[in-house]
């Protein structure tokens, strides 16, 4: 049987990542998960996940410094990151560092379905 791909959830609001928890671990995935910018920073470096879910506003170090951080380090500027944020009035500045910061992709969680975001890591991880 083939490893379970990881994945990496860094969400401060609790009920959001538990659910996407739930989510990921029914469809077959080994799930990791960080409260914050900076101990998800920490275990991603620490456990290389296959890819990485990533808020933006969040307690100690924001999502976009973690993905700076992550993108400084060899691993860490190949491994696919998803944004997942309700911060539509920064979407422009969002999507900006978005683009230059590759592979990274960039969804609002108000507008997708829990559905569309496994959809969109099985493509990206060619599940």
């Amino acid at each position: 049987m083939p490893k379970p791909k990881v994945i990496l959830i860094i969400e401060d609001d609790e009920s959001i990542g538990t659910v996407l928890l739930e989510k990921f671990k029914k469809e077959e995935f080994h799930v990791e998960f960080a409260q914050d910018g900076f101990a998800g920073l920490e275990l991603a470096l620490n456990t290389h996940p296959d890819i990485i879910l990533l808020d933006i506003l969040m307690p100690k170090m924001s999502g976009l410094a973690t993905l700076r951080s992550l993108r400084k380090d060899s691993w860490g500027s190949q491994v696919p990151v998803i944004i997942l944020s309700n911060v539509s009035s920064e979407k422009e500045e969002v999507i900006k560092s978005v683009a230059k910061d590759k592979p990274s992709y960039y969804m609002v969680k108000s507008d997708v379905t829990l559905d569309q975001i496994v959809g969109k890591v099985k493509e990206l991880m060619v599940v």
